[in-house]
């Protein structure tokens, strides 16, 4: 599976997963400013949730390479005109 396909599918499968929730309502998102939390953001954004508050979480988990999540958050941040915690 190519890597769009790949991605396509997760969105749709978190769509599919957070279908219950009204995109009207706020969502609290923790991201890393790791792939999968960026991805997480985005696919939360394009499945139509329009009241995202982004939180950044530090896990500590990457070493030094974790002091890059604030950065990474940020453009995640700006790109999706989120609410910022």
């Amino acid at each position: 599976m190519k890597a769009g396909a790949a991605l396509e599918l997760l969105h749709q499968q978190i769509a599919s997963g957070m279908a219950g929730l009204p995109g009207t309502k706020k969502v609290l998102v923790g991201v890393s400013g790791g792939r999968d939390s960026v991805v997480l953001l985005h696919a939360l954004l394009r499945a139509g949730f329009s009241k995202l508050v982004v939180v950044h979480v530090n896990h500590g988990l990457r070493g030094r390479a974790s002091g890059g999540g604030p950065s990474s958050c940020g453009r995640a941040h700006e790109a999706s005109q989120a609410g910022w915690l």
